[in-house]
């Protein structure tokens, strides 16, 4: 539809003045264009092939026509007599008709693109906006409310590429503003001095179109309302429709009664060209294709050429002119090389926004002479001796030579440079005439003149290593070469061939030209060097964690670099010594003194790692006399060896019994074996015995049993009981064992526990006591515990009264005469345990007494 549409444009004026009648506001529907005509009441209809039709009447002044959604279906709605009216947009039969409420001249309709139930109508002579909103099924009613009422005649309205509402105003001085939708808000975007703005579009870049009929102008402005330019006049402009698909812009005439489009962005190329090959021509624009619409700051126009096919699948481009304003030609060129006879077009591009012309030229190549009469950029020459020049040869051609002097015509297209008298270099250009085309090639080179043959940095001497190849020739001359003296040569008739003996030798080579005039020879003396160290090297070692090893070779006289650990003696030595602990790789580069032969190589080392001992202890102490097991639980596939014998029970296993008979400290060493590597470790462990505590000594007094001294650690009370024939534990913090409440014979003993928790023993104390029957006294005291002041009774008469301390001092001592009570008063008793003593006629019965 675009190429009809432009072919149409292009060859009529699209002024149908007698299908219209006032036409005003138009839509389109993608392939249809639809137009009101407030004269007759109708609407008219625009197919694809711009074919007219009325599809429409019985309106009464139809103003606006756009299309909508309602109930889920397509509808085209148009606004008359406050009333939108909806057709069928395919049968074009009424639907339905729905009041505006409120309004008194509905003038324009759009909706909302983010919101396909809701849209808006200017009320013109309401000087306000109504925003209409479509209900839920089943009936879908539509509501309307103000949105805006401080606007003064509004007419025409769009959503702009912001999806902002715009709106001009039909006034004197009229304006444009921004609505809030949301809100109803306004804001002024532009004021002017012209008269009755009537509606407004907008293009792809963001350009706005405003008729206005106070003086028949089509507005253009920027993004921002600024840069107005008058794009064209009409009587009475009215709708606009901005077709941003097909690039142009739709246009109502009410008072000319025609609809006009007009392209935003047209441009074509004029002329059929004829060019040579690499020669510029230049792309000539027709002069009277030119759109309404900008370019961009960063646009090109390019000028781009097809295939031989005249398809521009993969189009060339050949020439470009940076601007936002389209200019009259652009300079172009086809590219050097070799194209069809035929089929080749043109055309013109805007890259920003990117367009083509709607037109293609063709684009006729011409072929370019031949001129390439020497390849390279320099040709030799030999004193005395003249040097011939050809091309291939057409009758149509004429030759030429900057400058003129030392070439001779030798025949057609066949030349002879006579200046060969002195060694200098003399540089030219030959040029190529096609006179039947008008097409010209040219060739730059120099010819150098030499005095005899010779191979430009052929060196004197090389050195080589073992192993390597080299070049040995010079520059690559046009002579032929013959080298002697090797076998060790890829090529004996190459300008620069390579040598890869192992051997020093002098290589012979003789050159001439491909007359053999000019001739000479030269010699090359190569020296190979052998360093020969990569067969002397051990590439594997394998070695114990914590051993050392030399990984080198005896000391040449080269430079040695190593490489891949820091765990070396050296690392410029020829035999370092590597003492890692992880297998690694080391890398050794080598060369000779005047570091021409270079070698590498490299060598694994394997670390083995020690025999292991998990849970190894440095130190462990036992108290004298006593057994402990010591090291660690092993492994059958090693070997262990104690250096101690006389303190341990089995010198040969991890893990034996240390034996603890003397005093002081011993360090004892075991060393690990492995025989499947002969890799050993050696641990060592402090054995520190603790000397055995003095064996306490036990007293007996007033019925108590007592230590002799402070012994310190904790203690264990044992007596065996002789009547009853077992033994009793008793475990006190106390150094001191109650033994008032014991009748029976008794054996007993303590057990001391020190800091270090190695135990002594005391002897056995044999405890004899005779009997007393403490039922029959019933002794009491009264209260237990006390603050100092108790009550002594019995139902024996006492005789004598001794309270005594912890440590078998006697502090208070009454002698009594058949009391059967007693009361204490010392209140200056410390805080403590203490023994009362009474003696009866019966015997001495005890109790204890806690002083708070």
């Amino acid at each position: 539809m675009k190429s009809f549409l432009l072919i149409f444009l292009l060859a009529f004026s699209f002024n149908l003045s007698a299908q219209y009648n006032n036409p005003y506001r138009l839509t389109f529907d993608g392939s249809n264009y639809f137009i009101t005509n407030k004269g007759n009441g109708s609407v008219s209809k625009l197919d694809s092939t711009f074919t007219h039709s009325t599809v429409i009447t019985g309106l009464h002044s139809p103003n606006d026509i756009f299309f909508g959604s309602i109930a889920g279906n397509s509808a085209l709605m148009i606004l008359d007599s406050n009333i939108i009216k909806l057709f069928s947009p395919t049968t074009y039969a009424s639907l339905l008709n729905v009041p505006v409420t409120g309004a008194i001249e509905a003038h324009d309709g759009v909706y909302n693109p983010n919101n396909s139930n809701e849209f808006f109508i200017s009320d013109r002579a309401g000087n306000k906006i109504i925003k209409g909103v479509v209900g839920s099924a089943p009936f879908y009613p539509i509501t309307f409310s103000t949105l805006v009422s401080n606007i003064t005649k509004p007419a025409g309205m769009i959503f702009n590429d912001q999806g902002k509402l715009i709106v001009v105003s039909d006034t004197t001085d009229s304006k444009i503003y921004e609505i809030n939708i949301s809100t109803g808000a306004k804001t002024t975007l532009l004021s002017t001095t012209l008269d009755n703005f009537n509606d407004i579009a907008q293009d792809n870049e963001g350009n706005y179109y405003v008729t206005c009929w106070g003086n028949n102008n089509l507005y253009r402005y920027n993004n921002s309302f600024g840069s107005q330019y008058v794009v064209t006049t009409f009587n009475n402009p009215s709708g606009l429709y901005s077709n941003l698909n097909y690039d142009y812009l739709g246009i109502a005439c009410y008072s000319c009664q025609k609809i006009e489009f007009k392209f935003y962005h047209l441009f074509s190329p004029l002329n059929d060209v004829t060019t040579c090959v690499a020669d510029s021509f230049f792309a000539d624009f027709t002069p009277t294709y030119k759109g309404i619409g900008t370019y961009n700051s960063n646009n090109k126009f390019e000028v781009e050429m097809s295939d031989s096919n005249g398809t521009f699948n993969n189009p060339i481009s050949i020439g470009s002119y940076s601007d936002s304003i389209r200019p009259n030609y652009v300079k172009a060129a086809v590219p050097a090389g070799s194209y069809a006879s035929t089929g080749y077009k043109y055309r013109l591009k805007s890259t920003s926004p990117e367009h083509y012309s709607y037109f293609e030229k063709e684009l006729n190549i011409l072929p370019q002479p031949n001129a390439n009469i020497h390849e390279g950029d320099t040709a030799y020459a030999c004193i005395g001796i003249n040097r011939t020049f050809s091309v291939p040869h057409d009758s149509n051609y004429v030759y030429a030579w900057f400058p003129p002097v030392g070439m001779q015509t030798n025949g057609p297209g066949e030349f002879l440079f006579t200046y060969t008298s002195t060694d200098s270099i003399y540089p030219y250009a030959f040029k190529v005439v096609d006179t039947s085309t008008g097409c010209k090639s040219l060739d730059f080179f120099n010819i150098r003149v030499k005095a005899t043959a010779e191979i430009t940095n052929l060196q004197d001497s090389l050195n080589l290593c073992s192993g390597d190849s080299i070049q040995i020739g010079g520059d690559d001359l046009p002579y032929m070469y013959t080298w002697q003296g090797s076998n060790s040569l890829d090529n004996i008739s190459s300008s620069n061939p390579i040598f890869y003996g192992t051997s020093s030798t002098d290589i012979y080579v003789s050159f001439s030209d491909s007359s053999q005039t000019c001739s000479g020879a030269d010699t090359v003396h190569i020296e190979v060097a052998n360093l020969g160290i990569r067969d002397q090297l051990n590439n594997s070692f394998t070695m114990c964690v914590g051993d050392t090893i030399s990984v080198g070779i005896d000391s040449l006289d080269y430079q040695y670099s190593w490489y891949g650990s820091s765990a070396l003696s050296s690392f410029s030595d020829a035999n370092p010594y590597f003492y890692g602990s992880m297998s690694t790789q080391l890398e050794v580069i080598y060369s000779d003194s005047s570091s021409i032969c270079t070698e590498e190589d490299t060598i694994n080392i394997n670390i083995i790692q020690l025999p292991l001992l998990n849970n190894w202890s440095d130190s462990f102490q036992v108290c004298k006399n006593d057994t402990i097991q010591i090291g660690v639980p092993g492994d059958t596939i090693y070997t262990y060896a104690w250096d101690t014998s006389y303190l341990l029970s089995d010198t040969s296993i991890s893990n034996p019994l240390f034996y603890g008979t003397t005093d002081s400290f011993h360090t004892l060493n075991l060393t690990v074996s492995d025989s499947s590597n002969l890799c050993s470790d050696t641990k060592t462990t402090v054995a520190y015995v603790i000397p055995q505590a003095s064996k306490p000594t036990l007293i007996e007094g007033l019925g108590w049993i007592y230590l002799a001294a402070d012994y310190g650690g904790s203690y264990k009370w044992n007596y065996f009981d002789y009547n009853e024939n077992k033994d009793t534990f008793v475990v006190t913090d106390t150094n001191a064992l109650d033994i008032t409440t014991f009748h029976f014979t008794n054996a007993i003993s303590v057990e001391i526990t020190d800091s270090n928790g190695c135990v002594v023993e005391s002897d056995v104390y044999n405890l004899i006591r005779e009997g007393v029957d403490e039922l029959s006294i019933n002794l009491k005291v009264l209260p237990n515990p006390s603050n100092g002041s108790f009550l002594i009774k019995t139902e024996i008469p006492m005789q004598n009264l001794k309270i005594v301390n912890l440590q078998g001092k006697i502090i208070i001592h009454e002698k009594l005469s058949n009391f059967f009570t007693f009361k204490v008063k010392e209140s200056h008793l410390s805080s403590g345990s203490y023994i009362v003593e009474i003696t009866t006629d019966l015997g001495i019965v005890r109790k204890r007494i806690l002083i708070n």
